[in-house]
């Protein structure tokens, strides 16, 4: 690519009548780089790339993105319900409504997915905690978390032999 920059900036010269300019008024490499009429046709598309190539590129990738993924539409039917599940999943848990909630229960409990379906009577029997999840979303288990995991730290840090009422002197000592 330098090389074909360089010959067309030479070759830019000899045509303007000219191989050197006086120092006072010599331009400057990235100048002469950035000149578009003493680069060649293909050093200008390599520097500066060609826009109605690139669109042209990019509408090729889409429509062949496009035809791959109806292809395996066709293949894998039940690729639109794991979509439409996903989308109904992060609408109840974005919108914190408990309505929105018993719906999706309701469309997906008897979904011919097996994992889907799992999943909503998941939810259903852990009805309370999801609702209370969705009301409280403010608290958080985190410092309870944060206290069980130095528990686990000292107790692995002395190699299991701990017993509860070393564990107990360690934790008040931490």
């Amino acid at each position: 690519m330098y090389k074909a920059i360089l010959k067309g900036a030479a070759s830019g010269r000899a045509k303007a009548g000219g191989g050197t300019q006086p120092p006072g008024k010599r331009k400057a490499a990235n100048d002469v780089a950035r000149d578009s009429e003493l680069l060649s046709e293909v050093a200008r598309k390599i520097v500066y790339g060609d826009k109605i190539d690139d669109d042209v590129a990019e509408n090729s990738k889409n429509n062949n993105q496009i035809a791959i993924v109806a292809q395996i539409n066709v293949m894998f039917p039940q690729l639109q319900d794991i979509e439409q599940f996903l989308k109904d999943c992060y609408e109840v848990f974005d919108s914190k409504d408990i309505d929105t909630l018993d719906t999706f229960i309701g469309k997906y409990r008897e979904s011919s997915i097996e994992p889907i379906s799992q999943y909503a009577v998941g939810l259903q029997a852990d009805y309370e905690a999801v609702k209370n999840s969705l009301i409280y979303s403010h608290i958080s288990n985190g410092p309870i978390e944060g206290i069980n995991s130095r528990i686990k730290m000292v107790h692995r840090r002395s190699g299991g032999r701990a017993g509860i009422l070393l564990l107990n002197a360690y934790m008040l000592l931490a």
